[in-house]
């Protein structure tokens, strides 16, 4: 009979100690789930340890988190100091992130040359946000240096990616307008007066239309009062154009990884 107990001992000992062991590792995964059901302690709870183990996506989410006040008070120097852990670790959202804080003065004092420096790690990463951000300092000259024929290349690089932002100021730039969309001849330097190109204009105030901006529209129909009927169709040949190009290579790129 003993025998035949034995292992019935063995099986009940066995279910005790498996309902000692500690709660299962924490899960990037798991907190996903949680936050996207609005459970933020339960995120908490399972990105915290991660990101104190040294992962940057775990990192980047609690200060998501600490930023938008998500379980948890809002508190701009928490959030800043686990976006800077995730940037340094050279994650594009974060960099973007801790740029975007010191532009605004959230959590540390504002800094737009050290707002630059993390747009352009980010940009240089492909970011899009980032690289619209990065040519704006470069139009204002508020990250220390105005060139605007580098606010025009980082604008292009996010308007390729469909960045309505950049499509805007692309048109404003070659509207002879400052980022705000006012007329400002007696402001601007006279290389921004040497830019206007009321076709390249049209074509991409034509473009963050199509993308839904409502200002664009606007500012389109007024360009378009002021041009003649041949410049408008060439503007609208290189608009079909470039969305024609960014259809071919998506085709391509559908191809290449199906």
């Amino acid at each position: 009979m003993a025998v035949v107990r034995l292992p019935s001992v063995l099986i009940i000992f066995t279910v005790l100690l498996v309902s000692c062991i500690p709660d299962r590792e924490p899960s990037l995964d798991r907190g996903y789930q949680a936050y996207e059901q609005g459970n933020y302690a339960r995120a908490l709870r399972e990105w915290r340890p991660l990101a104190e183990e040294g992962d940057a996506v775990a990192q980047y989410n609690l200060g998501l988190m600490y930023d938008q006040g998500h379980g948890i008070a809002q508190d701009y120097s928490e959030a800043m100091r686990w976006y800077g852990l995730a940037a340094q670790q050279g994650k594009a959202q974060a960099q973007f992130n801790v740029g975007d804080m010191h532009e605004a003065g959230d959590g540390v004092p504002q800094d737009h040359a050290e707002a630059m420096s993390w747009y352009r790690q980010a940009a240089e990463q492909g970011h899009a946000e980032a690289q619209s951000s990065l040519g704006a300092l470069y139009q204002t000259g508020l990250g220390g240096l105005q060139d605007y024929g580098e606010a025009i290349r980082w604008y292009r690089l996010a308007a390729e990616q469909g960045n309505v932002s950049a499509m805007m100021q692309l048109g404003r730039l070659f509207d002879g307008k400052d980022i705000d969309g006012r007329s400002a001849f007696g402001l601007i330097t006279p290389e921004h007066r040497e830019l206007r190109d009321r076709k390249l204009a049209h074509k991409w105030y034509n473009l963050a239309a199509a993308r839904g901006e409502a200002d664009a529209v606007r500012q389109r129909n007024l360009l378009t009062s002021r041009m003649t009927p041949a410049e408008v169709a060439e503007a609208q040949t290189l608009a079909r154009e470039w969305l024609a190009e960014r259809d071919a290579d998506s085709e391509i790129r559908e191809e290449r990884h199906p």
